[in-house]
């Protein structure tokens, strides 16, 4: 017996209910079914600790309930549609429907992105975002952040940069000091007033009466690496008189060398740049790559059976020389004074002892300071042998290796500013130097 029209939509409808029902269980299991691997993403840095909701960890748990309501609506609004043009023309409604597809499929992906966003801010929001280039910077705008990152408030101004002041236009007198750094830097643990370029900038402005800005582009996880395209990316918009490089993390251990793993076309980055807007999409690429990463994984697990031997430095120690080069010969021809900065090991810490053996390499410390800055008007401070010959407790925060206290920063900051005023670091470094509005 031949079924009616109606019972045949009403069969139609059922399965296209139980097929929804399959597909937003098989997606809704996802995120449990599979847990990504951050190996291959990066053995140091913000973004692959789990509070951070761009890490491999978190990134399919938010991509795949997106994925599902948003097929879910795109299907219901097309459903909707099917049975709103029953009573149009057929002509008309053949026309409509491709533009209500396509506004559809827009309606679905901005409600996504929508509700994604809103998720991390509720949930999970943190102090970094990815960067195209640099991987990782820290958020704009933020105002007394805390986090399971860095669990003491903190704030950063419009460009991201560590503190609220916003940079003006230049002034008369006014001294610039340009900061590129790490987590050490940056001030893990210690609140805006209190980071080494705040004592500093004090300091400076108390001796000279000229009004002092401090740029300070440091993030945590970053290295010479970033700090590079960072000052190529800034100091042509600000013009500093002084720069200041203090890193820890060149010599880390990492599974590929950070221009390898950052280095890419041009029009790639370009692209990325407007992508990285979206929070769907970087959640997308993160599910994207953990799943092209597996046979990466694979095929490291056979070459290297202990794991450890395959590890390479964040920085090679040829680039570190390189690095370092160019920040000197840059720093100068864009009229401003370099100063490096041997950062301190908290090496009495024999808790982080296993730590310091496979992630620190004196080779590249020793010769910032013993070879490095023995070249004519190279400036450098060795804060980590003058830590080392205090007795004071306190100059690093409680079982870290690298990060100081408050105390720490505050000896930082003076220390540098005595170094500029008694190197006259203050002036030009050239007589035919000259500085832009």
């Amino acid at each position: 017996m031949s079924r009616s029209r109606s019972q045949q939509r009403a069969i139609l409808a059922a399965w296209l209910v139980l097929v929804l029902l399959l597909f937003n269980a098989w997606t809704l299991s996802r995120p449990w079914l599979f847990v990504a691997d951050p190996l291959f993403t990066w053995r140091k840095g913000p973004l692959v600790k789990e509070s951070c909701p761009y890490s491999s960890f978190h990134a399919a748990r938010y991509l795949w309930p997106a994925v599902a309501l948003m097929l879910d609506g795109y299907l219901l609004a097309m459903l909707g549609w099917w049975r709103l043009q029953r009573r149009w023309t057929k002509g008309l409604a053949r026309r409509l429907t491709p533009w209500v597809a396509a506004a559809a499929m827009l309606g679905v992906l901005g409600g996504a992105e929508i509700g994604v966003r809103a998720a991390i801010h509720r949930f999970q929001f943190n102090q970094y975002h990815p960067d195209p280039e640099l991987y990782w910077f820290n958020r704009p705008n933020l105002r007394d952040q805390s986090d399971d990152t860095d669990r003491v408030p903190h704030s950063t101004n419009s460009w991201g940069f560590r503190g609220a002041e916003e940079i003006g236009p230049r002034e008369e007198g006014e001294l610039r000091v340009f900061i590129v750094g790490d987590s050490s830097t940056f001030g893990l643990g210690v609140p805006d007033p209190a980071v080494f370029g705040q004592v500093m900038r004090r300091r400076l402005e108390r001796a000279t009466g000229r009004k002092v800005t401090i740029i300070d582009t440091a993030s945590p996880g970053h290295t010479s690496y970033q700090g590079w395209l960072l000052w190529e990316r800034y100091a042509p918009v600000f013009h500093p008189d002084l720069l200041v490089w203090a890193f820890n993390n060149d010599s880390c251990l990492d599974m590929i060398a950070e221009k390898d793993r950052l280095d890419r076309p041009r029009a790639i980055v370009a692209l990325q740049r407007v992508l990285y807007h979206s929070d769907l999409y970087l959640m997308a690429e993160e599910v994207a790559l953990d799943f092209l990463r597996r046979a990466d994984r694979e095929r490291f697990e056979r070459t290297y059976p202990s794991g450890e031997s395959g590890w390479v430095k964040r920085i090679s120690f040829e680039d570190y020389e390189d690095y370092l080069a160019r920040f000197q010969r840059s720093a100068v021809e864009r009229c401003a004074w370099p100063v490096f900065v041997r950062m301190p090991l908290n090496r009495r810490s024999i808790r982080q002892h296993e730590i310091y053996n496979t992630s620190f390499d004196d080779t590249y410390r020793d010769y910032l300071t013993r070879d490095f800055c023995a070249g004519e008007g190279r400036v450098c401070l060795d804060a980590e042998r003058r830590f080392d010959q205090l007795t004071e407790p306190g100059l690093f925060l409680t079982d870290h290796l690298f990060h100081p206290s408050i105390r720490g920063h505050e000896l930082l900051g003076e220390w540098l500013a005595e170094l500029v005023l008694e190197r006259g670091l203050t002036a030009p470094p050239s007589p035919s130097c000259t500085r832009e509005p």
